[in-house]
């Protein structure tokens, strides 16, 4: 689904959009391959290769999530030349992230999308994986002081989601 298509909100178009990855990947690693596959596409002739222009002119700082530029870039592309920047910016934005956090959230998502599971059950188990993520894991006290560093790159625990193992998710995740 192009992203010149609206649903009612940027989070819902960039979900639509993407819906077969995060859908039908089983891994973390298959949806990185697959944003990685988008990103690595060429850009449809007459549109800029990056989003420098988006970044410089428009790119508002306190917006650290991307969402203000991956909402210009969205304007002023179409079709698949917006998709492909708005996938170099979800990647961009999953490289600042704990890898084994990357990995804990996407199985949260993956069980409490089954049908038998009710919102109690999937905030129980969000709220046991925040407190061991926060408590037991040194990932956590690494995001607090990156936070409070300024832009530095923090060093995870793991140097790539192909080094998260499933023992590691499922002890915090409790299951």
């Amino acid at each position: 689904m192009p992203l010149t298509e609206t649903h009612g909100g940027d989070l819902i178009d960039y979900a639509a959009s993407y819906q077969g990855i995060f859908r039908n990947e089983t891994t973390m690693e298959g949806i990185i391959e697959r944003l990685l596959e988008t990103a690595s596409q060429p850009m449809p002739e007459g549109e800029k290769e990056d989003a420098t222009y988006v970044e410089d002119h428009y790119y508002d700082d306190d917006d650290d999530d991307g969402l203000q530029e991956a909402r210009l870039v969205k304007e002023q592309r179409s079709g698949r030349g917006a998709e492909i920047v708005v996938a170099k910016d979800i990647l961009k934005q999953m490289e600042k992230q704990s890898f084994l956090a990357l990995c804990v959230v996407h199985r949260l998502m993956k069980i409490g999308s089954q049908p038998n599971q009710t919102l109690e059950m999937c905030m129980g188990r969000e709220k046991r994986a925040q407190v061991q993520m926060a408590t037991k894991q040194p990932d956590f006290v690494t995001w607090v002081e990156a936070a409070n560093a300024g832009p530095v790159s923090p060093r995870w625990k793991h140097n790539s989601v192909a080094d998260v193992t499933n023992d590691e998710i499922m002890e915090i995740i409790g299951e």
